[in-house]
């Protein structure tokens, strides 16, 4: 169904959206919902101007967006930094790029095969973070980390601004193009990379802190039957990044740090020496390239 098309349900979802708006503008907060909501309308001015940003984009906060435990308030709060973030961070050229055609952080060929790795808004699937790091095999997504540059606050952190991650995520359609990817990278899993890519996205930004949603709050896995199994791809995976658990969320502490080399069984350590030797080379590469189109 082409619902831009369909006047019924844009009849529908438009009620919805008035409902919505003005049961959170009228209440006894309403000075203040009022006051930030229309903070909001005029940040977006400047996007909706270049025409990057959809018009839903300023109700999103009202709906289901990176995590169950957060408020509305907080909702609000955290896309209002966001964009404020960018448009502040970024020249008008470099939004449109990052907007229009996104930002290749980081690109390798090997035979036949391109890979890439592109930063760029999560468009329809905004839900899960404003922005998504992809990876990419010969146009194709094999990976996904999607993001919000949020207020420390928000998160009860003393950081101005952190990095919340809500989504990562392998396309398992493609498994076995993530199988020949993860043989060139060393047996590094794309999960990893695309951290890898947040830590030196978070260098440039001057983030000294990275969040990421339990499985118990990320919106897909909540709505999942197999709710557990999201625990291995969340909750495990920020602990060996050691994320500590603040109740809702795992907050883990950047740069990156990855444990000795010394600690790693004998027989396997040449092989972690690989995988580190390959992601260091994706850092060093993804930092290059995006200190050059910032300076540019």
């Amino acid at each position: 169904m082409d619902y831009r098309s369909n006047k019924s349900f844009l009849s529908k979802y438009n009620k919805l959206i008035n409902r919505l708006l003005w049961r959170f503008l009228l209440n006894k907060n309403a000075v203040k919902n009022i006051t930030n909501h229309t903070k909001l309308i005029n940040l977006f001015k400047s996007f909706k101007c270049q025409n990057l940003i959809f018009n839903r984009t300023k109700f999103i906060y009202l709906f289901s967006y990176l995590s169950n435990s957060l408020t509305t308030d907080e909702k609000l709060s955290t896309l209002f930094h966001h964009y404020n973030f960018l448009n502040n961070f970024f020249t008008s050229s470099q939004l449109s790029k990052l907007f229009k055609t996104g930002i290749e952080c980081y690109t390798e060929n090997i035979g036949t095969d391109n890979y890439n790795i592109i930063l760029k808004p999560s468009g329809m699937l905004e839900f899960e973070g404003s922005l998504s790091l992809y990876f990419q095999m010969n146009g194709v997504r094999l990976g996904t980390l999607s993001f919000s540059i949020a207020p420390g606050n928000v998160f009860k952190c003393t950081d101005e601004s952190i990095l919340y991650i809500a989504c990562l995520q392998q396309h398992k359609p493609q498994n076995d193009s993530i199988s020949v990817a993860t043989k060139h990278f060393k047996e590094v899993q794309i999960a990893n990379i695309l951290l890898e890519e947040i830590d030196a996205l978070a260098t440039v930004f001057n983030i000294r802190k990275l969040i990421g949603v339990a499985s118990s709050d990320q919106l897909t896995a909540s709505n999942n039957t197999y709710v557990i199994a999201y625990q291995s791809i969340y909750d495990e995976f920020w602990k060996k990044y050691n994320g500590v658990f603040d109740g809702h969320d795992y907050v883990i502490p950047l740069p990156i740090v990855h444990k000795p080399i010394s600690s790693i069984k004998q027989t396997h350590r040449n092989r972690a020496v690989k995988k580190r030797e390959k992601l260091l080379e994706i850092r060093t590469k993804t930092l290059e390239n995006l200190f050059l189109i910032l300076n540019s």
